[in-house]
């Protein structure tokens, strides 16, 4: 009574997982050709049953497609004679509608004569259309952004061409007229200007300054190109000791100027580029603050914010524009007596990018600029 109960049980158990996974059933003789399939393996195709009868080994081939019917066959014989455990493949199978449908079809020998022949086959069929369709669909997506990865590189080693083509151009073929204007100027400068008049001298004075700040502008386009091309090479960067470097060059002994410096935490970066940010961003408070009663500058990081900060007690600016800020030769202050050509924090804002990082301003007229920067941190 114990068995029986117990081949009931397992009996129930196994009807609970048929009826969960629903797949095609299916045992063939392997001397006749006959085979017997159950309802969902004719259901899988389009067919019932009965539309498939008599049902033998040729139906199933017969419903193949042919490119899977070589593969199919092979791994089967070579199930039958022993050489692999179980008979498994993807296969196409043609559904009556006439589309394809992936089938996976897995099966063993479980019944065999005294030499070994196989005798009886039984086994499962899956409908795995779905799964080799997002399959193909994850393909074409990889086949897809294997292609835009491939013509944005080519668009970036264009680009880089471009630029190495405008450095050149800039460094030799736009400065050679300038130093031709600039050297005639200062021949000019060194003649009796005393019996021009106000009108003449006011003009030569302008060409003069128009054609100093176009060359300052030109080397400043360099600096930034320069920046833009340079090969990164991160390393741990003690930023303490990078302000420190940035202070020594810009604040000298006696200076009027205090600049606070508090501690930060290392950075991962490379170590020339941020050491430009950190001159840059002092150079720049330092020059917006100098008609402060005592001008002063503070340097340090937010462990709320994980952020890096120079802050300055200068003229400070309307909010409203920042947006400017980092623009290529914008000033938010052209009319004042600061000097500077727009470029600095444009340089800055391409490092702070391309070590992953962002950027970013707080300010108001008449109190103050604070700048902040986000960069990669030292693993402790």
């Amino acid at each position: 009574i114990a068995a029986q109960e117990a081949l009931r049980s397992e009996r129930q158990r196994l009807e609970w997982v048929l009826e969960a996974t629903r797949p095609g059933i299916w045992e063939t003789d392997q001397l006749t050709g006959n085979m017997t399939i159950n309802a969902r393996w004719a259901d899988m195709l389009g067919y019932t049953v009965e539309e498939l009868a008599p049902v033998r080994s040729t139906t199933w081939t017969g419903l193949l497609h042919p490119d899977d019917l070589g593969v199919a066959m092979e791994r089967h014989r070579a199930h039958c004679a022993q050489e692999i455990p179980y008979f498994e493949c993807d296969l196409r199978m043609r559904h009556k509608d006439g589309h394809w449908v992936w089938v996976n079809t897995r099966g063993r020998v479980h019944r065999r004569d005294s030499e070994g022949k196989a005798l009886f086959m039984s086994g499962t069929h899956m409908d795995i259309t779905d799964r080799v369709t997002a399959q193909d669909e994850v393909r074409a997506l990889n086949a897809g952004l294997e292609l835009r990865v491939a013509q944005r590189t080519a668009d970036l080693e264009r680009t880089l061409k471009d630029m190495e083509a405008i450095s050149y151009s800039i460094a030799h073929d736009l400065r050679a007229p300038l130093r031709a204007v600039n050297g005639f100027a200062s021949v000019i400068a060194e003649g009796d200007l005393g019996a021009w008049d106000a009108s003449s001298r006011d003009m030569f004075e302008r060409i003069v300054r128009s054609s100093r700040t176009m060359g300052q502008m030109l080397t400043d386009m360099l600096s930034l190109l320069q920046v833009v091309r340079a090969d990164l090479v991160p390393v741990a960067v003690d930023m303490v000791q990078v302000a420190r470097s940035a202070i020594d060059a810009l604040v000298e002994e006696g200076s009027r100027v205090c600049v606070e410096l508090q501690d930060m935490p290392s950075a991962q970066g490379d170590a020339g580029l941020l050491r430009q940010v950190l001159f840059n961003l002092l150079d720049n408070a330092v020059k917006y603050s100098l008609a402060q009663p005592t001008p002063t500058v503070w340097i340090g990081h937010d462990p709320a914010r994980r952020a890096y900060f120079v802050r300055d007690n200068g003229m400070g600016f309307d909010m409203a524009h920042a947006g400017k800020l980092f623009g290529l030769f914008q000033r938010l202050h052209a009319g004042s007596e600061v000097p500077g050509m727009g470029v600095g924090l444009a340089i800055v804002a391409r490092i702070i990018e391309r070590h992953g990082g962002r950027i970013w301003a707080e300010s108001k007229p008449g109190a103050g600029a604070t700048f902040w920067w986000t960069l990669p941190q030292v693993d402790p």
